[in-house]
């Protein structure tokens, strides 16, 4: 009841002015409204850090050094099989949560504001550091109120380094907040010395998967699971480790590796969802008969959600029990909403393509494609049936729409490369057909296309 707490501070705060006791109740009240572990989410570089980022890499690191390779080099199944994301890497079989942050305006003592509605704010730009640091649990609430209410980092980073120097630098929790500060700044090198300076003086397995969390962030696996190993050693009993481990032999495509510490995982956690929902996708591209025994798994944990009825219809397919799996991609509909309606339509006209009613798969994927109009899969197959119907010009529209929506998809460029040759344009073909080696440079029939066009040019 954080809403409850935090109009019960707002009255006493406008009753009997600020109060401590008022302010520190309210910080931790809003910052668990919309806390979320952090510590073991490697997120993906956006568009604006690509361009800002003023850390540099080895332009051609070693083999299996380094993530920007790493989708070329593993040893799960290839681009052709198993779908990535947009930077190339393959998709796991679970998604963490990311971090909710209010975007209204948000605002001790005296640095309390009263706002329209009567509610007070916290002004962070008000706040005495030195006074504040002299209280060490109303620090810490607004320390972590800075960070994931305000998403003010460098406001907490300057109470944090205030904090370590009233402590003696020898606060193990405070150098881990100016670690996180310094990360969300964008300072990997200098969160990397925090949170080792950190772990010098208490061994935290938080501060060690923050620690991975940067090293990860300067393209350092090969470190970062080196690390992990030796935390483990401390650690033991600890399942987020080999967790962690696990997710970097996933990201570097090496599925044996990750299913190994996946078992790990569930020998210390027998109910962590993540490992099981991640065992059942790597296992599904071999064997599919005992990702289903995984999915059913978690549907025995009572674990309800779009993707895992849909998985399993796939599952069932797969596994050739046909009578089940149109039943399970009705339930995966039955909880469908917008945002992933036509992943289940997409995955329906599949079926129907395995089982040969393309009259199905057609309605299907327009369905997709109207619940999704950027749906770059669903648009691919469409035009491969228009290409089959002889709508060359519906097929070529379907393809270029395919490509602007997943430029990390290889198969619209070889599928428009295709089509490009058959009718005669072998400059067009051949532009094309090396960009869909751009992105999957070992495509083997990308490769035999490339070498006919070549044979006609020649």
């Amino acid at each position: 009841k954080f809403k409850s707490a935090v109009d019960i501070a707002d009255s006493i705060i406008r009753e009997s002015g600020p109060d401590v006791a008022a302010i520190f109740v309210k910080t931790r009240a809003l910052t668990a409204e919309v806390f979320v572990d952090e510590s073991e989410q490697y997120d993906e570089e956006g568009i604006g850090e690509l361009l800002l980022d003023d850390n540099s890499t080895a332009v051609l690191p070693r083999p299996g050094t380094s993530l920007n390779t790493a989708a070329a080099r593993g040893n799960g199944p290839d681009q052709s099989v198993r779908p990535v994301s947009t930077s190339g890497r393959p998709l796991t079989g679970f998604s963490r949560p990311m971090s909710g942050r209010p975007m209204s305006g948000i605002s001790v003592e005296s640095a309390f504001k009263e706002e329209m509605d009567g509610s007070a704010n916290l002004d962070l730009n008000r706040l005495n550091l030195q006074r504040v640091a002299q209280r060490p649990a109303l620090a810490a609430a607004i320390a972590d109120y800075c960070v994931h209410v305000a998403a003010d980092p460098k406001r907490a980073l300057e109470l944090g380094a205030e904090c370590t120097r009233v402590a003696g630098f020898k606060d193990w929790w405070w150098k881990l907040v100016v670690g996180r500060a310094y990360h969300k700044l964008g300072l990997f090198r200098e969160a990397e010395r925090q949170f080792k300076s950190s772990l010098r003086e208490q061994d935290m397995i938080v501060t060690h998967l923050e620690l991975v969390k940067v090293l990860i962030r300067l393209d350092q696996p090969k470190t970062a699971l080196q690390h992990l190993s030796e935390a483990s050693l401390t650690h033991p009993g600890e399942p987020r480790l080999p967790l962690s481990s696990a997710r970097i032999h996933n990201m570097l495509g090496n599925s044996e590796e990750a299913a190994a510490f996946y078992r790990e995982v569930l020998t210390l956690d027998a109910a962590n969802v993540e490992s099981i929902a991640c065992l059942a996708a790597i296992f599904f591209y071999s064997k599919p008969e005992i990702a289903l025994r995984y999915y059913r798994r978690l549907l025995q944990m009572g674990c309800q959600s779009t993707e895992l009825w849909n998985n399993l219809g796939l599952c069932c397919f797969h596994s050739s029990q046909y009578d089940m799996a149109l039943g399970l991609f009705e339930r995966a509909l039955e909880h469908a909403d917008e945002t992933n309606a036509g992943d289940v339509w997409f995955n329906i006209g599949h079926i129907a393509i395995g089982i040969g009613d393309l009259s199905l798969a057609y309605q299907a994927l327009k369905v997709a494609t109207s619940m999704d109009p950027s749906h770059a899969e669903s648009l691919n197959n469409l035009a491969v049936l228009e290409s089959r119907k002889k709508n060359k010009v519906a097929a070529h529209a379907d393809f270029r729409l395919a490509q602007r929506s997943g430029p990390h998809l290889f198969e619209p460029l070889f599928n428009s490369a295709l089509l490009a040759h058959k009718a005669g344009e072998i400059t067009e073909a051949l532009a094309l057909v090396k960009e869909a080696l751009g992105v999957y440079p070992e495509h083997a029939d990308s490769l035999e296309l490339l070498k006919q066009l070549n044979a006609c040019l020649t």
